[in-house]
């Protein structure tokens, strides 16, 4: 019955589990999902959990459950400072108590590294509204000839303004190689 626990001793020294209700659930999850790799694997019961886990191409059960508890940290973090829980996050981050714990005072303890409720800030995915639109179109010219270039090139600085790109057409990698001038 120790093997089936043998992953469990890592998650006693990591923060999020030392609640002992919290760890009775751990172990009750390990249990059962070893419970699945025997029946999935049809090995013995006295293999190892880690090997069970390497022949069944499942991830050791603790890292599944650190990636859980780190989505909660962050999603408790960037919470707006309107929300009702935002006070206590931003309390149980600053503050580690030393007795009666609160399950969020652990997670922001074990997960101060990664999120943090101070220094989140909102990141707007797109930069402009979908019907932006540039004010002067840029133009595409193609000079068969270098005093052609030479002299499109001048008529474009006389109307347009001083930013011009430069492309030979090369292509590498899916990268065209190109120079501007400013």
């Amino acid at each position: 019955m120790q093997e089936a626990f043998s992953s469990i001793p890592e998650f006693e020294s990591s923060e999020p589990f030392n609640h002992s209700r919290s760890l009775f659930t751990v172990k009750k999850l390990a249990q059962i999902l070893r419970q699945a790799l025997l029946v999935m694997t049809g090995a013995m019961w006295l293999t190892a959990t880690n090997v069970l886990e390497a022949h069944a191409s499942v991830l050791p059960f603790r890292l599944p459950m650190d990636l859980l508890c780190q989505r909660a940290a962050v999603r408790l973090c960037i919470l707006p400072s309107t929300h009702p829980l935002h006070s206590y996050v931003l309390r149980a981050y600053r503050y580690y108590v030393k007795s009666h714990r609160d399950p969020l005072h652990q997670l922001m303890k074990a997960y101060r590294g990664t999120a943090s409720p101070v220094g989140m800030k909102e990141v707007q995915p797109t930069r402009r509204h979908p019907r932006w639109r540039p004010l002067a179109p840029h133009a595409v010219g193609l000079a068969i000839s270098k005093g052609e270039l030479l002299e499109s090139d001048s008529q474009w600085m006389a109307k347009q303004g001083a930013v011009r790109v430069y492309s030979d057409g090369s292509e590498a990698y899916g990268v065209v190689g190109a120079a501007a001038v400013l």
